[in-house]
Protein backbone atom coordinates (compact mmCIF):
# COMPACT_ATOMS: atom_id res chain seq x y z
CA UNK A 1 0.00 0.00 0.00
CA UNK A 2 0.72 3.49 -0.16
CA UNK A 3 2.07 5.96 2.59
CA UNK A 4 0.12 9.20 1.66
CA UNK A 5 1.68 12.49 3.21
CA UNK A 6 -0.46 13.59 5.11
CA UNK A 7 0.99 16.48 7.37
CA UNK A 8 -1.40 19.59 7.03
CA UNK A 9 -4.34 17.45 5.63
CA UNK A 10 -7.20 16.25 7.00
CA UNK A 11 -8.05 12.73 6.91
CA UNK A 12 -10.47 12.31 9.90
CA UNK A 13 -13.14 9.88 9.05
CA UNK A 14 -16.37 10.35 7.30
CA UNK A 15 -19.32 9.67 8.42
CA UNK A 16 -20.21 8.61 5.58
CA UNK A 17 -17.67 5.69 5.12
CA UNK A 18 -17.55 3.02 6.34
CA UNK A 19 -16.39 2.68 9.97
CA UNK A 20 -12.73 0.91 8.81
CA UNK A 21 -12.15 3.45 6.23
CA UNK A 22 -11.68 8.02 5.86
CA UNK A 23 -10.82 9.68 3.27
CA UNK A 24 -9.24 12.67 1.79
CA UNK A 25 -9.24 14.84 -1.47
CA UNK A 26 -6.92 13.58 -3.72
CA UNK A 27 -3.88 15.44 -4.75
CA UNK A 28 -0.97 15.33 -7.75
CA UNK A 29 1.05 13.68 -5.24
CA UNK A 30 -1.39 10.86 -5.33
CA UNK A 31 -0.63 9.97 -9.20
CA UNK A 32 1.92 7.48 -8.59
CA UNK A 33 -0.03 5.44 -6.22
CA UNK A 34 -3.74 6.40 -8.30
CA UNK A 35 -2.07 4.79 -11.39
CA UNK A 36 -0.69 1.66 -10.06
CA UNK A 37 -3.86 1.33 -8.71
CA UNK A 38 -5.28 1.54 -12.28
CA UNK A 39 -2.99 -1.00 -13.16
CA UNK A 40 -3.47 -3.42 -10.46
CA UNK A 41 -7.05 -3.38 -10.22
CA UNK A 42 -8.61 -2.76 -14.35
CA UNK A 43 -5.76 -3.58 -16.65
CA UNK A 44 -6.40 -7.59 -16.84
CA UNK A 45 -10.41 -6.39 -17.59
CA UNK A 46 -9.75 -3.64 -20.08
CA UNK A 47 -7.57 -6.24 -21.69
CA UNK A 48 -10.22 -8.63 -22.27
CA UNK A 49 -12.68 -5.44 -23.17
CA UNK A 50 -10.15 -4.63 -25.75
CA UNK A 51 -9.51 -0.99 -24.11
CA UNK A 52 -6.29 0.85 -24.70
CA UNK A 53 -3.96 -0.05 -21.71
CA UNK A 54 -0.97 2.28 -22.02
CA UNK A 55 0.51 5.09 -19.87
CA UNK A 56 -1.31 7.74 -21.71
CA UNK A 57 -4.70 6.34 -21.39
CA UNK A 58 -3.96 5.44 -17.87
CA UNK A 59 -3.20 8.86 -16.91
CA UNK A 60 -6.32 10.12 -18.76
CA UNK A 61 -8.90 8.21 -16.60
CA UNK A 62 -6.93 8.85 -13.39
CA UNK A 63 -7.52 12.57 -14.02
CA UNK A 64 -10.97 12.25 -15.46
CA UNK A 65 -13.08 13.80 -12.69
CA UNK A 66 -9.98 14.86 -10.51
CA UNK A 67 -12.02 17.43 -8.52
CA UNK A 68 -14.12 15.11 -7.06
CA UNK A 69 -11.54 12.20 -6.32
CA UNK A 70 -10.85 11.10 -2.88
CA UNK A 71 -8.31 8.69 -1.83
CA UNK A 72 -9.53 6.22 0.49
CA UNK A 73 -7.64 5.05 3.62
CA UNK A 74 -7.24 2.05 5.76
CA UNK A 75 -5.02 2.02 8.61
CA UNK A 76 -3.63 5.81 7.45
CA UNK A 77 -2.71 4.08 4.40
CA UNK A 78 -3.96 4.82 1.04
CA UNK A 79 -6.01 1.96 0.33
CA UNK A 80 -8.35 3.06 -2.71
CA UNK A 81 -10.35 5.80 -4.43
CA UNK A 82 -13.50 7.02 -4.45
CA UNK A 83 -14.95 9.43 -7.41
CA UNK A 84 -18.33 10.69 -7.02
CA UNK A 85 -20.33 13.63 -8.47
CA UNK A 86 -23.52 14.44 -6.75
CA UNK A 87 -26.86 15.88 -8.43
CA UNK A 88 -30.37 16.37 -7.11
CA UNK A 89 -31.35 13.10 -8.48
CA UNK A 90 -28.85 10.99 -8.13
CA UNK A 91 -25.84 10.14 -7.31
CA UNK A 92 -23.14 9.08 -10.01
CA UNK A 93 -20.04 6.73 -8.85
CA UNK A 94 -17.36 7.15 -11.68
CA UNK A 95 -15.11 5.18 -10.14
CA UNK A 96 -14.48 2.71 -6.65
CA UNK A 97 -11.59 1.05 -6.46
CA UNK A 98 -9.80 -0.82 -3.19
CA UNK A 99 -6.61 -2.09 -3.50
CA UNK A 100 -6.46 -5.60 -4.19
CA UNK A 101 -4.88 -6.93 -1.02
CA UNK A 102 -7.79 -5.64 0.73
CA UNK A 103 -10.13 -6.84 -1.81
CA UNK A 104 -12.33 -9.94 -0.41
CA UNK A 105 -12.57 -8.53 3.11
CA UNK A 106 -15.95 -6.43 3.84
CA UNK A 107 -14.51 -3.21 2.73
CA UNK A 108 -16.04 -1.96 -0.35
CA UNK A 109 -19.78 -3.52 0.70
CA UNK A 110 -19.05 -1.62 3.75
CA UNK A 111 -18.77 1.46 1.63
CA UNK A 112 -21.45 0.78 -0.58
CA UNK A 113 -23.66 0.56 2.02
CA UNK A 114 -22.46 3.62 3.94
CA UNK A 115 -23.14 5.42 0.32
CA UNK A 116 -26.50 3.78 0.08
CA UNK A 117 -27.50 5.33 3.89
CA UNK A 118 -26.04 8.60 2.97
CA UNK A 119 -28.16 8.19 -0.38
CA UNK A 120 -31.38 7.26 1.05
CA UNK A 121 -31.14 10.28 3.71
CA UNK A 122 -30.44 12.70 0.82
CA UNK A 123 -33.62 11.20 -1.11
CA UNK A 124 -31.47 10.48 -4.13
CA UNK A 125 -29.98 7.01 -5.85
CA UNK A 126 -26.46 5.76 -6.91
CA UNK A 127 -25.82 5.26 -10.17
CA UNK A 128 -22.85 3.08 -11.78
CA UNK A 129 -21.18 1.51 -14.80
CA UNK A 130 -19.12 -1.58 -14.39
CA UNK A 131 -16.88 -3.54 -17.00
CA UNK A 132 -19.12 -6.63 -18.27
CA UNK A 133 -16.14 -9.17 -17.01
CA UNK A 134 -15.41 -7.10 -13.80
CA UNK A 135 -16.26 -9.85 -10.95
CA UNK A 136 -17.55 -6.36 -8.70
CA UNK A 137 -20.51 -6.52 -10.65
CA UNK A 138 -22.02 -9.51 -8.25
CA UNK A 139 -21.21 -7.69 -4.84
CA UNK A 140 -23.07 -4.42 -6.90
CA UNK A 141 -25.73 -6.56 -7.57
CA UNK A 142 -26.12 -8.44 -3.77
CA UNK A 143 -26.11 -4.80 -2.70
CA UNK A 144 -29.52 -3.96 -4.95
CA UNK A 145 -28.21 -2.19 -7.94
CA UNK A 146 -30.22 -3.10 -10.77
CA UNK A 147 -29.56 -2.93 -14.37
CA UNK A 148 -31.11 -0.09 -16.64
CA UNK A 149 -28.75 -0.11 -19.65
CA UNK A 150 -25.96 -1.29 -20.91
CA UNK A 151 -22.97 -0.18 -23.84
CA UNK A 152 -20.26 -2.33 -25.55
CA UNK A 153 -18.54 -2.33 -22.56
CA UNK A 154 -20.41 -1.99 -18.98
CA UNK A 155 -23.66 -2.52 -17.18
CA UNK A 156 -25.32 0.30 -16.13
CA UNK A 157 -26.52 0.11 -13.03
CA UNK A 158 -28.66 1.97 -10.16
CA UNK A 159 -29.73 1.76 -6.94
CA UNK A 160 -32.94 3.17 -5.02
CA UNK A 161 -34.15 3.61 -1.48
CA UNK A 162 -37.01 0.95 -0.89
CA UNK A 163 -38.65 3.46 1.07
CA UNK A 164 -37.39 6.02 3.26
CA UNK A 165 -35.92 3.92 6.28
CA UNK A 166 -32.05 3.74 5.38
CA UNK A 167 -30.18 0.71 5.38
CA UNK A 168 -28.78 -0.60 7.94
CA UNK A 169 -25.06 -0.27 8.41
CA UNK A 170 -23.22 -3.64 7.77
CA UNK A 171 -22.28 -4.88 11.15
CA UNK A 172 -18.58 -5.62 11.64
Amino acid sequence: MHKPSCAGQDVSPRSSLAPALSSRPATLADLPFLLRLRQQTFHAYLAEAGIPIDAESDLARVMFKFEVAEILLHGGEAAGLLKMSRSEDSWLIHQLQIAPELQGQGLGAALLRALQNEAAAAGVGLELGVLKRNPAQALYRRLGFVDYGENELEYLLRWRAAGPTPIPPAQS
